[in-house]
């Protein structure tokens, strides 16, 4: 979430109260706003999550 981002405390909330229930999640804040460093968040974030997360086994 930016820094600059207005639902920037909703979002800690909502990472909170995940963290309160044990439910696995990340939360970070970086400078600027919500469509701040799109592609920089696609390359090294998304992508990497998605990969880490997807089974690319054969379907059946």
């Amino acid at each position: 979430m930016g820094d600059k981002d207005g639902l920037k405390d909703d979002a800690r909330a909502l990472h909170e109260a995940l963290d309160r229930y044990g439910i696995a999640n990340s939360f970070e804040i970086y400078d600027g706003d919500h469509t701040n460093r799109v592609a920089w968040r696609f390359q090294d974030k998304l992508i990497p999550f998605f990969a880490s997360h997807l089974d690319f086994g054969t379907a059946k």
